[in-house]
């Protein structure tokens, strides 16, 4: 294997936050620093969807 093949999986991206989490609060602030503060801002969650608690428990 030959190192191109080693490091085809890395990505450059340029943020200036990156916010982990996509439940109420993450979202809020991703919203917040790009919105108000202009900010390059990222979101990731380890769910397939956003909502935090709300996704992962789906309460009635």
């Amino acid at each position: 294997m030959s190192n191109q093949d080693n490091h085809s999986a890395q990505v450059k991206a340029d943020f200036d936050a990156v916010i982990v989490g996509a439940g109420f609060g993450g979202m809020y602030m991703t919203h917040k620093l790009r919105n108000e503060q202009g900010l390059r801002v990222q979101c990731y969650d380890n769910g397939s969807d956003v909502g935090g608690t709300w996704y992962w428990n789906r309460y009635p």
